[in-house]
């Protein structure tokens, strides 16, 4: 994951408490110190705001961040190979 906009990251508590990926998942130091936060506040406008009931939770944010393991520095010019 590049950076930390919603557009990157907003799906990563779904996909891997809802959907079940287990796949890696690479993040940059900012991205990850950031995407929690991000990820927070995203739910709070939808679930307290809006009342969605089928969104996820905070719980779920903090699960999905800790299998990201450590960040990662990434050259944006060096092509990388994952698997």
């Amino acid at each position: 994951m590049s950076h930390f906009h919603l557009d990157h990251c907003g799906a990563l508590p779904y996909m891997t408490e809802m959907v079940g990926y287990n796949g890696p998942i690479l993040m940059t130091h900012p991205t990850k110190a950031i995407c929690p936060i991000l990820l927070d506040d995203y739910r709070k406008i939808n679930v307290e705001r809006r009342g969605d009931q089928n969104f996820y939770t905070l719980d779920m944010i903090h699960r999905c961040v800790s299998k990201t393991g450590f960040p990662v520095n990434i050259d944006y010019m060096l092509a990388l190979t994952i698997g």
